[in-house]
């Protein structure tokens, strides 16, 4: 009786300290995130044989409200192309960089863990290459999106992320001086591969 005893004031007091914790945001947090990513494609290409690449994109963003917060992001990459030309095969190396700025407004909890969010960004991306055959132009790239995404939280100050496919967007590629190529994006009703369509990163709050 007396093991029964101390196992019940055990696992109640678990229970207590799991209902003490609240997770969500509140004026005044800081939000530390960062998405890491990675491919390798090869075969079924027109233009190339293999193609990889690596990105990391930290980003920080602060609470004005419990629902409202504003943040920026840097993010580097590198990728390889791997192509044949005239029976020679070569590789060309291509770098970039991106900064933005974003506003995000939680407007939906499901359940005591999961925050979801729509978000607003506007960034720049330039990319160089690096290619000893032709003399590739740097492109610059304009965005603005609109989306939606989701907070996981795995304790009070932890969290996984997924972004969605963006909802709305603008871009406007600039190859050179004469070169410019703008698009405009709308998906409302086209519903992709869930772990295609989006991305993961992991968050920490402060």
């Amino acid at each position: 009786m007396k093991k029964f005893t101390i196992i019940l004031v055990a696992f109640l007091s678990l229970v207590a300290i799991v209902k003490a914790q609240e997770f969500g945001f509140k004026k005044g947090d800081f939000l530390v995130e960062g998405t890491l990513s990675a491919s390798v494609e090869e075969g079924g290409m027109e233009n190339y044989d293999k193609r990889s690449t690596f990105g990391f994109q930290p980003q920080a963003s602060y609470f004005l409200s419990d629902k409202l917060a504003l943040g920026l992001y840097f993010g580097i990459g590198n990728g390889k192309f791997e192509e044949s030309v005239d029976a020679t095969e070569r590789t060309i190396d291509h770098n970039y960089y991106s900064v933005g700025v974003f506003g995000r407004y939680y407007f939906l909890d499901l359940g005591t863990r999961f925050k979801t969010f729509t978000s607003l960004e506007g960034s720049f991306m330039e990319m160089k290459y690096n290619d000893d055959l032709f003399d590739r132009p740097n492109i610059e790239q304009y965005n603005v999106r609109g989306g939606i995404g989701a907070h996981f939280f795995i304790t009070k100050n932890v969290a996984i992320n997924y972004t969605f496919t963006n909802i709305v967007g603008f871009s406007s590629v600039k190859l050179d001086e004469n070169s410019t190529t703008n698009s405009f994006s709308l998906s409302l009703n086209n519903f992709q591969n869930f772990f295609n369509s989006g991305s993961f990163s992991l968050s920490f709050r402060f």
